[in-house]
């Protein structure tokens, strides 16, 4: 989104990575974490479009700044993240058209879809309409992560996870269309993941494909009697995946 800013004001953490990673992708960036007189000073050097205060895991008090955004910067909308319970400081402020509420938990696309209706690029609704496909690729290689997901990002939405334990967090939050699995891990491998992905009704369905670079008869054999919807030899071409990917999202 070209000369549309936003300033993403939180604490460090896992979650606030992967949304910001996702409006990286959609809009120009900056990031605060500090005290009110440093988050004044970044609002006047980015003049943004929006800002985005993500209340996860943070000890902060935002009133003061709130009270500044209003009576400074009235025509800048404000997101806050956060429970119920870590918002409730601040409903006065929600009763204002300035101000905006999302509950977490809250996908990356859910995000970028309110910002943009708020800096009026299009309607929230519209923005939702148009979401990607969204792939899990699950992979103990970081190495692996990044070139699949550099391959896929531009087609799919795309998250990524070094462990099975990951994977099913990821799948928590957000359902994938369809997973990319790696078969060999360590501790817990591509087949108990994806027993326990089977085994709950909600997700039984979601198309796994089995990511391996042993390609003995022993090892496919065993893999095709798990009944995947498919495999793939790793490392993996763009054309191999969107292949698999497009044939399974045509079947669901």
């Amino acid at each position: 989104m070209a000369g549309k800013k936003i300033l993403f004001v939180g604490k460090g953490n896992s979650v606030n990575s992967e949304l910001f990673q996702a409006l990286d992708q959609n809009f120009d960036m900056n990031t605060c974490i500090g005290a009110n007189n440093i988050i004044a000073e970044s609002i006047q050097l980015s003049k943004p479009s929006a800002i985005i205060v993500s209340l996860i895991g943070s000890d902060y008090n935002y009133v003061s700044i709130f009270e500044l955004i209003r009576k400074q910067y009235d025509d800048i909308p404000v997101i806050t993240i956060g429970t119920e319970y870590e918002s409730q400081d601040y409903n006065v402020y929600y009763q204002m058209e300035q101000f905006h509420k999302m509950i977490r938990p809250i996908a990356g696309e859910e995000l970028v879809a309110k910002c943009n209706a708020v800096v009026g690029n299009k309607k929230e609704e519209d923005v939702v309409c148009e979401e990607k496909p969204h792939i899990l690729v699950v992979d103990d290689n970081a190495m692996v992560l990044r070139n699949v997901k550099s391959l896929l990002e531009d087609k799919y939405s795309v998250a990524v996870a070094a462990s099975g334990s990951q994977a099913l967090v990821s799948i928590g939050k957000k359902k994938p269309n369809i997973i990319l699995l790696d078969y060999e891990m360590p501790v817990l491998d591509g087949q108990a993941t994806m027993e326990i992905i089977q085994k709950d009704d909600e997700l039984k369905d979601i198309p796994i494909v089995f990511l391996t670079s042993v390609a003995t008869k022993e090892v496919v054999t065993k893999l095709l009697s798990l009944k995947p919807a498919g495999y793939i030899l790793k490392p993996a071409s763009k054309e191999k995946l969107i292949e698999i990917i497009e044939k399974e999202l045509k079947h669901n």
